[in-house]
């Protein structure tokens, strides 16, 4: 592929190679490779940045969760998991009972990422 730049010299042609790696490079040659591993690096760093911003947890600092209901998704016995705010947590009965997966369950209280529930009243 030749691309033509005119000045008022002249045209001066400029060889674009069709293959990735040409074996004899020609001085007005422009290899697309470098553009493709710079914008293929580009691309991979915005989506590691993506999404690290993602996925962070809402309780980050001082817990926000105490009221809030939400449901087992691993059994307590004494610690499991549950969804509270669309989000994954690990959690405690706060008296030490098994409550099982599917079982309601409201936020009292936390400390760091694991919480601590009691059975919510229906």
């Amino acid at each position: 592929m030749t691309l033509f730049v005119t000045t008022t010299r002249g045209h001066y042609p400029f060889h674009f190679p069709l293959t990735l790696f040409p074996s004899s490079p020609t001085p007005y040659t422009l290899h697309p490779t470098p553009f493709l591993l710079s914008g293929a690096l580009l691309i991979v760093a915005f989506v590691v940045v993506a999404l690290l911003w993602r996925h962070k947890k809402a309780g980050m600092g001082e817990i926000m969760l105490t009221g809030k209901i939400g449901s087992v998704r691993t059994a307590l016995e004494p610690e499991g998991s549950v969804m509270v705010g669309g989000e994954l947590w690990r959690a405690r009965a706060r008296d030490g009972s098994a409550l099982l997966v599917g079982d309601r369950v409201r936020v009292v209280g936390g400390n760091g990422h694991l919480l601590e529930v009691e059975r919510a009243l229906t």
